[in-house]
C-alpha cells in the first residue's frame, strides 16, 4: 500500500499538500522530510524547476555524462554565448571534427612596392675584332717583250696589270688595320718566255707578289715558280697605318701576249684586313 502510494506521489502533490498544511495550521506544521525516494522516477520535468534555481553545487560532479544532455540541444548560439568554454573539458574529451571545406578565394592584394635597383653586373668581355675581306683581280700581266717585268695593281675589285704604282692605287680605312692570309693565283704559270704549250714553257720562270703600302712592299708577300701557279704568305703579318695608300706589285718573267687565249697570264688575290690590337 505504502509503495503504491509512493508511486503516485509526485514533486506537485508535495508541494499542494504542504500548501494544505500550512493553509490550515498557520505557521504550526510539522516538519516533512522529503527525499529523492519520495518522488516517482521521470516524474518531475524541466518545468517543475524554476529557470536559473539549480547551480553547479546542485549537481554531483561527474554525474552527467555526454548521454544526460539530449542530443543537439546546444546550437552554435549556446556556445557563442560562452556556455560551453574549453575549460568545461577534461583533456582529449573532444576529438577534432572533419575538416571543413576550402573557403572562398580572398582578394587579390596590391601591388607591392618597386624594389631596390640591383648591382650592375660585370663588364662582358671583349668582342673578336672585325675582320674585312678584300679580293680583287689584276689582268694581262704579260708582255711581248724580255723577262722581268713589274705590273702593279689596286688592293681590291679588278683593273688591268699598269707600269705605274700611282694610277692603281687604293685608300685603307681611317683605322690602323693588320693585313694577313694573302693568297695568289696566276691563270697560267709564270715563264721566261713564250709558251711552249699550254701545260708548260719553253724556259721556266718565277714571279714575285707583294701587298705595297705607301708605296713600300710589305711582308705580305709571296713566289710563285713554275710549274706552280699559287702562293700565299702563310703567317707573316703586314701594319697598315689608317688612310694608307695600298696596291698589289706582281714582278717576275712574264713573258707572254697580251689578248691571246694561250700567252695571257691574269692574276687573282685576296687578303684580310682586321682593326689592329
Amino acid at each position: 500500500m505504502l509503495d503504491q502510494v509512493r508511486r503516485r506521489l509526485s514533486y506537485a502533490n508535495v508541494l499542494s499538500t504542504v500548501a494544505v498544511f500550512l493553509a490550515l495550521g498557520g505557521t504550526s506544521y510539522a516538519a516533512v522530510a522529503i527525499t529523492g525516494r519520495d518522488v516517482e522516477n521521470s516524474s518531475l520535468t524541466g518545468h517543475d524547476v524554476e529557470d536559473a534555481s539549480l547551480t553547479g553545487r546542485d549537481i554531483r560532479n561527474s554525474s552527467l555524462t555526454g548521454r544526460q544532455v539530449k542530443h543537439s540541444s546546444l546550437g552554435t548560439t549556446d556556445i557563442a554565448n560562452g556556455t560551453l568554454l574549453a575549460k568545461d573539458f577534461r583533456a582529449g574529451e573532444l576529438s577534432a571534427g572533419a575538416e571543413g571545406p576550402a573557403g572562398p578565394r580572398g582578394d587579390e592584394g596590391g601591388t607591392g612596392s618597386i624594389g631596390a635597383q640591383g648591382v650592375d653586373g660585370a663588364a662582358g668581355a671583349d668582342g673578336a675584332p672585325g675582320v674585312g675581306l678584300t679580293s680583287g683581280r689584276l689582268n694581262d700581266v704579260a708582255v711581248n717583250a724580255p723577262p722581268e717585268q713589274t705590273f702593279f695593281g689596286s688592293a681590291m675589285g679588278v683593273a688591268t696589270g699598269n707600269p705605274t704604282e700611282s694610277a692603281v692605287q687604293t685608300l685603307s680605312p681611317n683605322v690602323a688595320t693588320t693585313a694577313r692570309n694573302l693568297a695568289v693565283r696566276l691563270t697560267l704559270m709564270p715563264c721566261d718566255d713564250a709558251l711552249g704549250s699550254a701545260t708548260s714553257c719553253g724556259f721556266p720562270g718565277s714571279v714575285d707578289v707583294a701587298l705595297r703600302v705607301n708605296g713600300v712592299a710589305s711582308a705580305l708577300q709571296c713566289t710563285i715558280t713554275t710549274p706552280g701557279k699559287t702562293c700565299d704568305s702563310g703567317a707573316a703579318t703586314a701594319s697598315v697605318p689608317a688612310a694608307a695608300q695600298l696596291s698589289i706589285v706582281i714582278t717576275g718573267d712574264l713573258l707572254g701576249v697580251p689578248g691571246h687565249v694561250e700567252y695571257d697570264r691574269d692574276m687573282l688575290f685576296g687578303f684580310q684586313m682586321s682593326p689592329a690590337a
